[in-house]
């Protein structure tokens, strides 16, 4: 199986300038240029994208171009950044409570770690 190709500097730049007042559908934008083989870009509910870059670093250049734009100023306080790649971006007010509910699980989890 050959590599995929890397996104394009084009398609980079509009995720970085990806406008303030359509946040919302920037997780769309970002997960149609992502590279499925080597990762992961699904709603997985409703307003609830999981983004998993697989370690390929288009899908990488994707995720880091869109958290260089103004946009990524208000999903930015709606997303659980994890170590391996791992982005979890809620846009819909359902969505934020369950991200708040991962969140919860996690840092309790932590807790009982020492």
């Amino acid at each position: 199986m050959s590599e995929p190709i890397l996104p394009s500097e084009e398609y980079l730049r509009a995720l970085q300038s990806w406008p303030f007042a359509a946040w919302r559908d920037l997780p769309a934008a970002m997960a149609a240029g992502w590279y499925r083989g080597r990762g992961r870009a699904d709603e997985v509910h409703d307003g609830l994208w999981l983004f998993v870059t697989g370690g390929w670093e288009g899908n990488e250049s994707i995720l880091c171009s869109a958290m260089r734009s103004v946009a990524w100023y208000i999903l930015g306080w709606r997303a659980l950044i994890l170590p391996g790649g791992v982005c979890i971006c809620a846009v819909s007010d359902e969505a934020q409570m369950r991200l708040a509910r991962v969140y919860e699980y996690i840092t309790t989890q932590l807790k009982t770690v020492g």
